[in-house]
């Protein structure tokens, strides 16, 4: 099962080099059939960087060299590959016209099996159409997993379907990731009153979260 989370603050100085590499180490050992990375940052705005590698090595370099004192969003996906082919085509993180992000954790059982992922048969079918205005509402019903979408570092979609996202929650941030932290944060307090039901839940950049 793949891991994917999104690390966001309102502000600066907030997000933790060492504790976000040393998350995305603990879940790479059997999640490594792509790796996608997003770091956003303050000024100027909607500035970024993304990767999406086959290289394990690649990636922990990337979010060494890029994530910085003025990162307020970054998002992850580390893929394992359970339909779809191994390959550049299915590492998550695709993005549609209207800037989302997109990563999913689960299942598609609306899937027909090709050299496509699961996931990114949803994305083309149901996520993309939705978010440019071509479906007035998200299929999420025959959907397993946590699917997260960011649009810059502005606001982050949280959508769990038939599972709940685990939340982090720190001064004016949050870790939100699809499964328990093998070592959690040691400044970060579990915090059951936020973890998603399944419905289109919207974290805005300002902290607030609002369904």
């Amino acid at each position: 099962m793949c891991f994917n989370m999104v690390e966001l603050h309102s502000s600066t100085n907030k997000i933790d080099k060492k504790e976000i590499i040393e998350i995305v180490k603990e879940n790479m050992e059997f999640n490594n059939d792509g790796f996608f990375g997003y770091i956003g940052y303050e000024y100027p705005r909607r500035s970024y960087y993304t990767i999406r590698t086959l290289n394990g090595r690649e990636f922990l370099d990337f979010l060494d060299t890029n994530i910085r004192e003025d990162t307020t969003l970054v998002h992850i996906h580390l893929r394992y590959g359970t339909s779809g082919i191994v390959s550049p085509l299915n590492i998550h993180g695709w993005k549609t016209p209207s800037g989302w992000w997109f990563s999913h954790n689960g299942f598609y059982f609306g899937y027909q099996k090709s050299d496509k992922s699961d996931s990114l048969q949803f994305f083309e079918k149901e996520f993309q159409p939705y978010t440019v205005g071509k479906k007035n509402k998200l299929n999420i019903y025959n959907l397993y997993g946590v699917t997260f979408a960011n649009y810059y570092d502005e606001k982050v979609l949280v959508i769990p379907s038939q599972k709940t996202a685990k939340v982090y929650k720190r001064d004016d941030g949050y870790i939100i990731t699809n499964e328990e932290l093998e070592t959690p944060p040691d400044r970060y307090i579990v915090t059951p009153s936020l973890i998603y039901r399944s419905n289109l839940d919207v974290v805005k950049f300002n902290g607030v979260i609002s369904q």
